[in-house]
């Protein structure tokens, strides 16, 4: 059977786009590369997490394997191809280096990618600080961040390029708070409340609803590569072990790519864009002993998150692990793992 790989990425700030576009806003494909729309939708269901890690100066670019007829979307080993990338600078100087067409701070976030350097983070902390306008353009910044900065209601766009999560605003004032919350500092009364603002229907989530004894599988762009080395070691027992997998968008189509798994029919944004509170919704559903009593089922089985917190939008990640840490013996108990190590042992216990 033969696979065409399809993938297109824009060199100067790594952002992906569908075949035949230029720059980053989103021009008409040129003629001969013209798509249809499912096509394109195709070949752009990549980029809205921005499809790439950065380490040791490699860009990492989750592709699009298909068959010429479109069939068998996620199909092929490898998963994540390798790129050459030279950083630009560090924060602040990264700040004034993005280049011409980019979004703000974009230059800062992959330096961050890179070197680890939180410089993503910290130059969206300024924006929201001093400049409001340019952190409505910047959903990498994550829904925390902006929603500080009231800076949710961004330009409406499709795909990566929206940088509208105005619905968003009531979720994130719950979620949000957890980010300096640990343990019994989140109450049930908290937690009830991400249930109902975070939930597909507040979220306007209106994809297929989530299941019960989902394995959901979450990386941050620069552990992406970490959990598809995880994923391929152990893809059999992933496979065997696991109903249906789910998570942040992104995240989820690269595990079942590499593990060839079924994936739920639910599924959330990508993370910055406001999917780790889409995930954090279920998970709060099912910890308290009232959203047990209201129905919820044990949507989610197990949940493995390569995590870094160093990412722009660090607050939303430590948000959804202290909410986990919180949940993992709430009412309707599941593992949790933030490596490999203790992914292993989460796999031991499905």
């Amino acid at each position: 059977m033969q696979v065409k790989t399809s993938v297109s990425v824009k060199a100067e700030s790594g952002l992906a786009q569908k075949p035949g576009e230029e720059g980053s806003g989103g021009q008409s494909p040129k003629g001969g590369n013209s798509l249809s729309e499912d096509e394109a939708d195709l070949d752009n269901a990549i980029s809205k997490e921005e499809m790439e890690s950065f380490k040791g100066k490699l860009k990492r670019t989750l592709f699009t394997r298909r068959n010429a007829d479109g069939s068998e979307f996620w199909q092929g080993e490898e998963c994540l191809k390798k790129e050459t990338f030279t950083g630009s600078g560090n924060f602040p100087a990264c700040k004034t280096a993005d280049k011409s067409g980019d979004l703000p701070c974009t230059a800062c976030i992959e330096d961050q990618w890179a070197d680890g350097t939180m410089a993503g983070y910290k130059c969206c902390d300024d924006m929201r600080q001093h400049d409001t306008d340019s952190l409505k353009r910047q959903p990498l910044c994550g829904i925390c961040v902006r929603s500080l900065g009231n800076a949710l209601n961004g330009p409406k766009g499709t795909g990566s390029a929206n940088a509208d999560q105005s619905r968003f605003a009531t979720c994130a004032t719950h979620y949000c708070a957890l980010a300096n919350k640990k343990g019994n500092q989140i109450t049930d009364a908290m937690l009830d409340q991400v249930a109902s603002a975070c939930s597909p229907k507040s979220t306007d989530n209106t994809g297929p609803a989530p299941v019960a004894g989902m394995v959901a599988l979450v990386a941050n762009n620069p552990k992406k590569e970490d959990l598809e080395k995880f994923l391929d070691t152990n893809k059999g027992n992933v496979k065997a072990k696991t109903e249906t997998v789910t998570g942040t968008d992104s995240s989820s189509k690269m595990a079942v790519c590499v593990t060839q798994a079924t994936k739920a029919g639910f599924s959330t944004e990508s993370g910055p864009w406001g999917g780790d509170a889409q995930l954090a919704g279920l998970i709060a559903a099912q910890c308290t002993a009232a959203g047990k009593k209201a129905g919820h089922p044990a949507y989610l089985k197990a949940i493995i998150f390569f995590a870094d917190e160093n990412e722009a939008h660090h607050l939303d990640i430590l948000a959804l692990k202290n909410l986990m840490e919180r949940c993992t013996d709430g009412a309707q108990p599941f593992p949790i793992a933030f490596d490999a190590t203790h992914a292993l042992e989460v796999l031991d216990k499905l």
